[in-house]
């Protein structure tokens, strides 16, 4: 087969080396060991904030908490050379999603609770800490499972 520079081509070379870029690529992707506990604290103080204060306080917080998640994602993209902008394969989708679900049901359950609840809230915070680190790093393995065996998320 030819190409249009009149240069044949290599589909098992082409194959190989697009193996070889999916190893590369699976070692460097995830975070950097802060990464999630960063993360969690942003969350846990988000629960904290929706549960025991009231008006500006949770819009505040949740500008922290986004603020603070793109600055997290930005230094880690800078300490690792690659992120990816979106899970790449079914694995790494579904623990993003479960993480997604843990962190929006801590804090809307910590705003359930209110103040009458500090203790709940208090734990609450801490689970969501806790499991946003653990997932974290569930969520780094899978992806780089992912896309080491080229898993396509569609």
């Amino acid at each position: 087969m030819e190409s249009d520079s009149g240069k044949s081509v290599d589909a098992r070379g082409a194959l190989d080396d697009i193996r070889r870029a999916r190893g590369w690529v699976s070692e460097r992707v995830g975070s950097p060991w802060w990464f999630h506990g960063g993360l969690g604290l942003l969350v846990a103080q988000q629960v904290v904030v929706n549960g025991v204060a009231e008006g500006l306080w949770t819009l505040v917080s949740f500008g922290v908490l986004v603020l603070g998640a793109t600055v997290l994602v930005l230094c880690a993209r800078r300490a690792t050379g690659v992120t990816p902008t979106w899970p790449r394969g079914p694995r790494a989708n579904a623990l993003m999603a479960v993480r997604m679900m843990v962190a929006l049901g801590a804090i809307w359950g910590a705003a359930l609770l209110g103040r009458e609840a500090v203790g709940a809230v208090a734990a609450l915070a801490v689970g969501s800490l806790l499991a946003t680190v653990l997932l974290g790093f569930a969520y780094d393995s899978a992806l780089r499972q992912d896309i080491a065996e080229g898993s396509d998320a569609g």
